[in-house]
């Protein structure tokens, strides 16, 4: 159980996903969050540093590959996205691909952000 203070005096005060992971689980909010978290601080038509484009796509591609959601198709089309965003078609498109033929469930896509059409488009 979580004791109150227990986060402010962590390593870590400012990053609740991390603190969630290590002391609670893994959870796709809190993955998606750290992934994003490395492109925080860019300002909106900016550039990200080539260092904040790695370390983002390494994370999104951790949280793809973790064995805790194998056959769930929402990490991989986070992975997706993430590579879209980053002007990596190619890649983006195979990670489509393989968010929908891994996925035992195309529920777990995601409805809000255009789901299955989304992947397939």
């Amino acid at each position: 159980m979580y004791t109150r203070g227990e986060l402010a005096a962590s390593s870590m005060p400012d990053r609740p996903e991390v603190f969630i992971l290590r002391n609670v689980g893994k959870f796709p909010d809190d993955m998606e969050a750290m992934a994003l978290r490395h492109l925080r601080g860019v300002e909106k038509g900016a550039t990200p540093s080539a260092s904040a484009v790695t370390s983002a796509l390494v994370t999104a591609e951790w949280y793809a590959n973790d064995r805790a959601f194998e056959g769930w198709a929402g990490p991989q089309a986070f992975n997706a996205r993430m590579l879209r965003a980053m002007g990596r078609a190619d890649e983006a498109r195979d990670a489509a691909r393989v968010a929908l033929s891994t996925a035992s469930c195309w529920d777990t896509v995601g409805t809000e952000r255009g789901g299955v059409k989304e992947m397939v488009a």
